[in-house]
């Protein structure tokens, strides 16, 4: 699965860098439109990262500033799951437990 995701991941690249080739003068940007700058307007967005899904939400401020910036770390729904996976194992256990989650603490600190 994931050989078949790098060459995927590698012909894009590759598409892109051809792209950026043929068209020098060409900013790096992608156009999205009219966006809202009302007091209180409320936006969400996801990027990939290697632990899955991170959840970013913005709340912009009556000048269109931003007002709130939240990111969601995809470790944080799986940290509930690791209280109910040590229930009942012995302390030295807990590391290996721990590690096998994978979890990011520096993630949910921010």
């Amino acid at each position: 699965m994931r050989i078949g995701e790098v060459a995927q991941s590698l012909k894009l690249v590759r598409q892109l860098i051809s792209k950026l080739r043929r068209n020098a003068e060409t900013q790096l940007a992608v156009e999205l439109g009219e966006l809202q700058q009302e007091e209180g307007h409320f936006t969400w967005g996801i990027s990939e990262s290697a632990r899955g899904d991170n959840l970013h939400c913005l709340l912009l401020d009556k000048e269109g500033r931003i007002d709130r910036l939240f990111v969601r770390s995809a470790s944080y729904p799986n940290w509930p799951a690791l209280t109910v996976a040590v229930q009942g194992d012995i302390i030295p256990d807990f590391p290996l437990i721990n590690k096998s989650f994978e979890l990011c603490y520096a993630c949910i600190d921010r």
